[in-house]
């Protein structure tokens, strides 16, 4: 008899699940670095005077924009699969308290990163 931990079947659908909270994470990191440059752009905009680099900046936060809005896509196909029943099919665990944990760990990479900005301007 095969135990779970060794069943092929198990381990792929857990190998599918680690797949989408490595995408969900990612998607969302980049989602995250996405909207501060957009934020820094903009703010830099306010203070230039040339026509020619205002406009060169507006088409690099379109481009920007067109990542983020691929990201935010891929984080609601993420969020909407863990609360599929596919997901319950394939596992045990909770889609809230998985989903919780993912958003903690979200918040910790936002705090740290601006933790780490607010340092460099110090200096």
């Amino acid at each position: 008899m095969i135990d779970e931990e060794n069943d092929p079947y198990h381990l792929l659908a857990e190998a599918i699940i680690e797949g989408a909270i490595k995408d969900y994470l990612r998607s969302y990191k980049a989602k995250i670095r996405f909207e501060n440059k957009i934020n820094e752009l903009n703010t830099k905009i306010n203070s230039l005077k040339q026509e020619s680099r205002i406009n060169q900046i507006n088409m690099t936060i379109e481009k920007l924009k067109i990542k983020l809005d691929i990201e935010e896509k891929e984080i609601d196909s993420i969020e909407s699969f863990i609360n599929s029943n596919w997901f319950n099919f394939l596992t045990k665990r909770d889609p809230d308290r998985l989903l919780e944990k993912l958003k903690v760990e979200v918040e910790k990479y936002e705090s740290n990163r601006i933790s780490k900005t607010a340092k460099r301007n110090i200096k």
